[in-house]
């Protein structure tokens, strides 16, 4: 039999004991944890679930991951992952998806609220950058970090209230970068680590990271247009809560887990607390450097 070490981790405001090594996430000096990460046996289903997609099964304290060729995910009460993997996988692969949707099934089992956004700190305050995967938040979010504002997390930010306010958790200190992104910053791949074998998408280990939580002040949504500039919006009304909840992180999660009550009520405060902004920017220009100063200049002229 197979003996594993536990190493001991921080991330979204969580220490983990896990066997399953995270070099992505910060190790941590503690015998005290929050989460346990473990290879074993998982479950072929979930009794009476309800069912997200093909990949996913869920009810309120269960979560089921199946990712075909990689591995199979189980988290329960929001305080433990199993993961059984298949032969041939890379450390990378399989940290992939349960630095994802897993982790993501544990937040929510504890009743916080992932939100699909990466995060940065300017002037003291969390600004957090969202859009669509392929919208650029990773990549303005490595061009923020290089100007000198601290990553918070990158792709997944958790969400709680304070006093009234609306406080970002930090995650990890990396963000993911596709080779062109990579190469309009003049980046180059030959040290990082594919996220996965098959994809030009490489984990990029970001010095200037902070770990705590800061209030949200910002909130700036990227797309994609067919035009030659790029464009802002500010969004405001109830509008705003609307597609805030669409940000919301696995957004199908929060039924499936029983989570309305909760998602609810930090959105609802997210929208009246906080500044929301679209930011159109043109297909196939590098306009990397003149959305992040946009961002930096909208923040602390507010």
């Amino acid at each position: 039999m197979i003996e594993f070490t536990c190493k001991y981790y921080s991330a979204y405001g969580l220490k983990i004991k896990s066997e399953i090594n995270l070099p992505e996430l910060n190790e941590i000096d503690t015998t005290n944890f929050d989460v346990t990460v473990s290879y074993g046996n998982v479950p072929s289903k979930i009794e009476n679930p309800v069912k997200i997609g093909v990949a996913f099964q869920a009810k309120q304290n269960e979560f089921l991951l199946n990712v075909p060729d990689i591995a199979d995910y189980f988290v329960k009460n929001g305080n433990e992952i199993i993961v059984s993997k298949k032969e041939n996988v890379s450390n990378s692969e399989i940290n992939l998806f349960l630095l994802g949707s897993a982790f993501g099934a544990v937040l929510y089992q504890q009743k916080k609220v992932p939100f699909h956004g990466s995060t940065v700190i300017i002037n003291n305050k969390a600004i957090i950058i969202s859009g669509v995967s392929g919208a650029g938040k990773s990549t303005i979010v490595a061009s923020l970090t290089n100007k000198n504002y601290p990553l918070l997390s990158d792709d997944v930010t958790v969400l709680k209230e304070k006093n009234g306010n609306i406080i970002a958790i930090s995650g990890f200190p990396q963000v993911k970068l596709w080779q062109d992104s990579l190469d309009m910053m003049n980046i180059s791949a030959k040290n990082l680590i594919k996220i996965r074998p098959q994809l030009e998408k490489y984990k990029f280990p970001v010095k200037n990271f902070v770990e705590g939580q800061k209030q949200v002040d910002s909130i700036f949504i990227l797309t994609k247009k067919n035009t030659k500039n790029v464009e802002i919006e500010e969004i405001k009304g109830i509008e705003k809560f609307k597609i805030l909840a669409n940000n919301t992180y696995r957004k199908q999660f929060v039924s499936a887990l029983k989570l309305e009550k909760e998602q609810f009520k930090i959105i609802s405060l997210l929208a009246a607390k906080t500044k929301l902004y679209f930011i159109k920017r043109p297909n196939g220009i590098n306009t990397i450097d003149e959305i992040s100063n946009l961002i930096i200049e909208k923040t602390l002229t507010c």
